[in-house]
Protein backbone atom coordinates (compact mmCIF):
# COMPACT_ATOMS: atom_id res chain seq x y z
CA UNK A 1 0.00 0.00 0.00
CA UNK A 2 2.92 2.58 -0.60
CA UNK A 3 2.28 5.70 -2.21
CA UNK A 4 -1.92 5.57 -1.40
CA UNK A 5 -2.84 7.86 0.91
CA UNK A 6 -5.95 6.50 2.47
CA UNK A 7 -8.11 7.07 6.19
CA UNK A 8 -7.31 4.77 8.43
CA UNK A 9 -11.17 3.25 7.50
CA UNK A 10 -10.29 2.85 3.45
CA UNK A 11 -6.50 1.25 4.33
CA UNK A 12 -7.76 -0.95 6.82
CA UNK A 13 -10.72 -2.38 4.12
CA UNK A 14 -7.99 -2.63 1.17
CA UNK A 15 -5.79 -4.80 3.31
CA UNK A 16 -8.50 -7.17 4.15
CA UNK A 17 -9.78 -7.55 0.64
CA UNK A 18 -5.52 -8.26 -0.45
CA UNK A 19 -5.75 -10.72 2.20
CA UNK A 20 -8.94 -12.35 1.36
CA UNK A 21 -7.52 -12.25 -2.31
CA UNK A 22 -4.43 -14.36 -0.79
CA UNK A 23 -6.07 -17.08 1.28
CA UNK A 24 -8.22 -17.79 -1.81
CA UNK A 25 -5.44 -18.40 -4.09
CA UNK A 26 -3.86 -21.25 -1.09
CA UNK A 27 -4.88 -24.41 -2.89
CA UNK A 28 -6.19 -26.92 -0.12
CA UNK A 29 -4.21 -29.25 1.64
CA UNK A 30 -4.98 -33.12 0.22
CA UNK A 31 -5.54 -34.76 3.81
CA UNK A 32 -4.85 -38.43 4.42
CA UNK A 33 -8.66 -39.19 3.51
CA UNK A 34 -8.37 -37.29 0.47
CA UNK A 35 -5.44 -39.86 -1.08
CA UNK A 36 -6.88 -42.91 0.66
CA UNK A 37 -9.90 -42.52 -2.21
CA UNK A 38 -8.21 -40.01 -4.68
CA UNK A 39 -7.81 -41.55 -8.40
CA UNK A 40 -9.36 -45.39 -7.41
CA UNK A 41 -12.62 -46.84 -7.79
CA UNK A 42 -14.36 -46.90 -4.43
CA UNK A 43 -17.61 -48.62 -4.17
CA UNK A 44 -19.66 -47.20 -1.31
CA UNK A 45 -22.13 -47.90 0.95
CA UNK A 46 -23.71 -44.70 2.94
CA UNK A 47 -25.53 -44.93 6.33
CA UNK A 48 -26.09 -42.95 9.49
CA UNK A 49 -24.40 -45.93 11.18
CA UNK A 50 -21.28 -47.41 9.43
CA UNK A 51 -20.26 -45.91 5.66
CA UNK A 52 -18.53 -48.99 4.18
CA UNK A 53 -15.96 -48.39 1.51
CA UNK A 54 -15.01 -51.21 -0.93
CA UNK A 55 -11.90 -50.47 -2.60
CA UNK A 56 -8.38 -51.89 -4.26
CA UNK A 57 -9.72 -55.28 -3.18
CA UNK A 58 -10.30 -54.36 0.38
CA UNK A 59 -13.09 -53.36 2.66
CA UNK A 60 -13.12 -50.28 4.51
CA UNK A 61 -15.24 -49.19 7.42
CA UNK A 62 -15.55 -45.40 8.30
CA UNK A 63 -17.22 -45.29 11.58
CA UNK A 64 -18.55 -42.51 13.68
CA UNK A 65 -16.01 -41.32 16.52
CA UNK A 66 -20.28 -40.93 18.63
CA UNK A 67 -20.41 -44.91 18.14
CA UNK A 68 -17.28 -46.03 19.87
CA UNK A 69 -17.69 -47.71 22.60
CA UNK A 70 -20.92 -48.29 21.93
CA UNK A 71 -22.54 -52.03 22.06
CA UNK A 72 -23.10 -53.88 19.12
CA UNK A 73 -24.39 -57.55 17.65
CA UNK A 74 -22.47 -59.37 14.67
CA UNK A 75 -23.52 -62.57 13.52
CA UNK A 76 -24.00 -64.36 10.13
CA UNK A 77 -26.74 -66.47 8.61
CA UNK A 78 -27.26 -68.94 5.56
CA UNK A 79 -28.34 -66.66 2.67
CA UNK A 80 -28.52 -69.51 -0.05
CA UNK A 81 -28.20 -73.32 -0.57
CA UNK A 82 -28.11 -76.22 -2.44
CA UNK A 83 -30.23 -78.57 -0.09
CA UNK A 84 -32.49 -77.26 2.11
CA UNK A 85 -32.62 -80.46 4.02
CA UNK A 86 -29.23 -80.11 5.19
CA UNK A 87 -29.01 -76.75 5.94
CA UNK A 88 -32.19 -74.10 6.53
CA UNK A 89 -31.77 -70.45 4.67
CA UNK A 90 -32.04 -67.68 7.36
CA UNK A 91 -30.54 -70.07 9.82
CA UNK A 92 -27.54 -70.02 11.75
CA UNK A 93 -25.47 -72.03 13.92
CA UNK A 94 -23.76 -69.97 16.70
CA UNK A 95 -24.83 -66.72 18.63
CA UNK A 96 -23.74 -63.34 17.35
CA UNK A 97 -20.73 -61.75 19.09
CA UNK A 98 -21.29 -58.77 21.46
CA UNK A 99 -18.63 -56.67 21.03
CA UNK A 100 -17.77 -52.61 20.84
CA UNK A 101 -15.33 -50.73 18.53
CA UNK A 102 -12.59 -48.60 20.38
CA UNK A 103 -9.22 -46.27 19.69
CA UNK A 104 -6.43 -48.02 21.26
CA UNK A 105 -3.03 -46.53 20.43
CA UNK A 106 -2.79 -46.57 16.72
CA UNK A 107 -5.33 -48.97 16.09
CA UNK A 108 -8.93 -50.02 16.14
CA UNK A 109 -9.46 -52.80 18.02
CA UNK A 110 -12.78 -54.81 18.64
CA UNK A 111 -13.47 -55.55 22.19
CA UNK A 112 -15.88 -58.25 23.70
CA UNK A 113 -17.62 -56.99 26.91
CA UNK A 114 -16.74 -58.92 30.10
CA UNK A 115 -19.47 -59.27 31.97
CA UNK A 116 -18.82 -60.02 35.28
CA UNK A 117 -20.91 -60.04 37.33
CA UNK A 118 -19.95 -60.38 40.65
CA UNK A 119 -17.78 -57.10 40.30
CA UNK A 120 -20.97 -54.50 41.48
CA UNK A 121 -20.79 -56.66 44.50
CA UNK A 122 -17.43 -55.66 45.60
CA UNK A 123 -17.59 -54.64 49.27
CA UNK A 124 -14.38 -52.13 49.18
CA UNK A 125 -12.44 -49.31 46.83
CA UNK A 126 -9.64 -52.18 46.70
CA UNK A 127 -11.27 -55.01 45.90
CA UNK A 128 -13.23 -52.82 42.98
CA UNK A 129 -10.44 -51.86 41.85
CA UNK A 130 -8.27 -55.71 41.49
CA UNK A 131 -11.47 -56.69 39.62
CA UNK A 132 -11.22 -54.06 37.54
CA UNK A 133 -7.86 -54.48 36.52
CA UNK A 134 -7.89 -58.40 35.96
CA UNK A 135 -11.37 -58.73 34.65
CA UNK A 136 -10.58 -55.90 31.33
CA UNK A 137 -12.74 -56.26 28.23
CA UNK A 138 -11.02 -58.91 25.81
CA UNK A 139 -9.48 -57.84 22.14
CA UNK A 140 -10.83 -60.01 19.56
CA UNK A 141 -9.26 -58.22 16.54
CA UNK A 142 -7.55 -55.56 15.34
CA UNK A 143 -7.51 -53.02 12.44
CA UNK A 144 -5.16 -50.44 11.24
CA UNK A 145 -6.29 -46.35 11.33
CA UNK A 146 -6.00 -45.74 7.56
CA UNK A 147 -7.23 -42.27 8.08
CA UNK A 148 -9.88 -39.92 10.03
CA UNK A 149 -12.33 -38.12 7.55
CA UNK A 150 -11.79 -34.33 6.48
CA UNK A 151 -13.68 -33.08 9.82
CA UNK A 152 -12.02 -36.00 11.98
CA UNK A 153 -15.77 -37.34 13.21
CA UNK A 154 -15.28 -40.61 11.73
CA UNK A 155 -12.07 -42.80 11.94
CA UNK A 156 -11.45 -45.32 8.56
CA UNK A 157 -9.56 -48.67 9.01
CA UNK A 158 -9.31 -51.80 7.08
CA UNK A 159 -11.84 -54.66 8.42
CA UNK A 160 -10.87 -56.80 5.18
CA UNK A 161 -9.37 -58.94 7.66
CA UNK A 162 -12.72 -59.84 9.37
CA UNK A 163 -15.55 -59.41 6.53
CA UNK A 164 -13.72 -60.03 3.36
CA UNK A 165 -12.08 -63.33 3.92
CA UNK A 166 -13.34 -66.69 5.03
CA UNK A 167 -13.10 -66.63 9.05
CA UNK A 168 -13.83 -69.25 11.72
CA UNK A 169 -14.53 -66.43 13.99
CA UNK A 170 -18.35 -66.50 13.09
CA UNK A 171 -19.39 -69.99 12.85
CA UNK A 172 -22.55 -69.52 9.89
CA UNK A 173 -23.06 -73.74 8.82
CA UNK A 174 -23.55 -76.01 11.45
CA UNK A 175 -20.52 -78.65 11.76
CA UNK A 176 -23.41 -81.58 12.00
CA UNK A 177 -26.42 -82.63 11.03
CA UNK A 178 -28.04 -85.86 12.05
CA UNK A 179 -25.07 -88.34 11.09
CA UNK A 180 -23.09 -86.22 8.72
CA UNK A 181 -20.42 -84.22 9.33
CA UNK A 182 -20.97 -80.76 7.45
CA UNK A 183 -17.66 -78.85 5.99
CA UNK A 184 -18.14 -75.38 4.63
CA UNK A 185 -15.94 -72.72 3.19
CA UNK A 186 -16.82 -69.53 1.90
CA UNK A 187 -16.27 -67.98 -0.90
CA UNK A 188 -12.96 -65.76 -0.86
Amino acid sequence: MEGIIAPPCIAKVLLQKADDDKSKSKPKKETKYDRLFKDKKTETARSKFITVHKLDNKIYFELPRTLLKKQMMLGGVVNSTTDASTVTVGSTSSNPVLFYFDIQDSSVVMKTPNNVLFKENANSADLDNALSLNYRDGIWQGFNIMAYNNDSSAVVFDVTSLLGKPTNLISVMPTKNGNYSIKATPKA
